[in-house]
């Protein structure tokens, strides 16, 4: 009876200390925790939130603006696809390109028509709405590159494990100057090279169409982690750990993280990686 029970108590401890929870939010791993991310202040990149959907006829017309924008500004610049509302519901036999947190980001940026884009989440137009149509873009875009530093700068690092399709994500913030309050740091995934029909295209559908960008998951829901401690020279690191389904193309992916105030206004600047492998800081 006593072996039994020395048995039963060391297949209780084995049990306990293999089954460990995986830490989303933050990483006590050495590697995880050595800085990696730019201490010096740095100009603030734009971040484009774009509005769209497979049946949205003058949406090709935005992906195109949206690709200039980011070929015109390597590395200050990032751009990707919300597919949400009406216009997204997909053609029969395509995939659903919407997600879970496009709709409450359209509601909050207060989008009126499509495609329609959010620049840093700011009323540049000075109009009372965040969302702007296309021929806006690009002069915001500018505006956001040309307004100064950023009060926090951020590195990513990306790993990809193909046996287990395991992502994990490390984000590192470092705050040059204080980021005023409480702030949000929203970090997920995006994917390009996926085939659709598309309203609007050339050829029209129901030939294919490379949908680019679009946003596939957030590991931190669409408002973010926050941040409670924003003051100068405050370091974090988050970590998010992520099994990518089997019928993404990891190759096609990209991570991406930005800043916003605590109200979810605002994105100070963000930064993007390729998943399998990306490193920015």
């Amino acid at each position: 009876m006593r072996k039994i029970s020395i048995l039963m108590l060391l297949a209780i401890f084995v049990m306990i200390f293999s089954c460990k929870k995986d830490d989303t939010s933050s990483s006590s791993s050495s590697n995880a925790n050595t800085p990696f991310v730019n201490k010096s202040a740095e100009a603030r990149k734009a971040v484009l939130e774009e509005f769209t959907g497979v049946k949205c006829g003058y949406c090709p017309d935005g992906h195109k603006i949206m690709e200039e924008i980011m070929t015109e500004n390597p590395g200050k610049a990032f751009c990707f696809s919300l597919h949400g509302g009406s216009y997204s519901v997909p053609y029969t036999g395509d995939p659903d390109l919407t997600s879970p947190w496009s709709q409450a980001i359209i509601s909050f940026t207060q989008v009126s028509g499509y495609p329609a884009g959010a620049v840093n989440r700011e009323d540049l137009d000075n109009d009372g709405k965040i969302a702007i149509g296309r021929g806006s873009w690009k002069g915001n875009v500018a505006t956001i590159i040309g307004s100064g530093n950023s009060p926090v700068n951020i590195g990513i690092k990306s790993t990809f494990v193909a046996s287990s399709r395991k992502l994990t994500v490390i984000v590192q913030y470092y705050y040059t100057a204080d980021g005023g309050g409480a702030n949000k740091l929203n970090v997920g995934i995006t994917e390009s090279g996926i085939m659709t029909q598309q309203s609007g295209s050339n050829p029209p559908a129901p030939a294919k169409y490379e949908q680019k960008n679009v946003l596939r998951d957030f590991f931190t829901g669409q408002w973010g982690d926050e941040i409670a401690t924003t003051t100068a020279k405050t370091f974090g690191v988050k970590t998010y750990t992520f099994t990518v389904p089997a019928t993404w193309n990891i190759d096609k992916c990209h991570v991406i993280a930005y800043m916003t105030k605590g109200d979810k206004s605002k994105i100070y600047t963000g930064e993007k990686v390729i998943a399998n492998g990306g490193v920015a800081n």
